[in-house]
């Protein structure tokens, strides 16, 4: 049983680790939504949900490599 609760540890932790990666496109998604906003007056609807899905996506991934960590 002590194997199996590691591994599961092990594949939570790669999956929060992972995961944390995608902040780098969630912030390149943004930025192009500002550029696009701002700088050509092209605002475009779909990039915000999809941050705001993405930003969810990433808090529940990252949420079990968190609990696995020690504090």
């Amino acid at each position: 049983m002590d194997k199996f609760m590691l591994r599961v540890d092990e594949i939570s932790t790669f999956i929060g680790k992972a995961a944390a990666w995608l902040v780098v496109l969630l912030m390149l998604m943004v930025f192009t939504d500002v550029v696009r906003r701002y700088a050509f007056n092209s605002p475009s609807a779909w990039i915000g949900e999809l941050s705001v899905m993405a930003y969810g996506t990433l808090f529940m991934m990252c949420r079990s490599e968190e609990h696995t960590s020690e504090l």
